[in-house]
């Protein structure tokens, strides 16, 4: 585990906020679809907003991305620990605390329920990537790597 870039696919697969950015798209072009087939083009105007939809999912997504990205890459890792686990349907929430430069912060994601997900319990000690820049923003590293 030398390379500690985060992976595009881990981060749409664990952060919710990137999954709905990816899968939104997909969702309004198969409604578009679904309009040219079977209602035989009845609402012309949601080609436009697909592209739309797909041009704002796009921007998010790499924003998404480029934010855990930075944290990974310029950050440092931390120890911390979980306070907080708590899911409801498909997504979810980990909340945690970690000492950086002898201050307590508290942080947490929105995460997609998924195999990595799961076995986060309140509690544990996990590895953080903390944005040196901006230490608030901290990523739990095994969700993305």
């Amino acid at each position: 585990m030398d390379d500690k870039r985060p992976l595009f696919l881990r981060v749409i697969q664990n952060d919710y906020i990137a999954l709905v950015a990816f899968l939104f798209p997909i969702v309004f072009w198969a409604v578009y679809a679904f309009d040219m087939v079977l209602g035989e083009g009845s609402w012309p105007e949601l080609v436009y907003v697909a592209l739309v939809v797909t041009v704002i999912g796009f921007l998010v997504l790499m924003w998404r991305y480029w934010k855990i990205l930075s944290a990974f890459t310029q950050g440092v890792e931390t120890p911390g620990t979980i306070s907080r686990v708590s899911f409801f349907r498909g997504r979810g929430r980990v909340e945690y605390v970690y000492i950086w430069y002898e201050e307590k912060y508290a942080s947490g994601m929105a995460v997609a329920k998924s195999k990595r997900t799961r076995v986060l319990r309140e509690g544990q000690e996990i590895a953080l990537m903390v944005d040196s820049g901006r230490p608030r923003n901290a990523f739990i590293r095994d969700l993305f790597l």
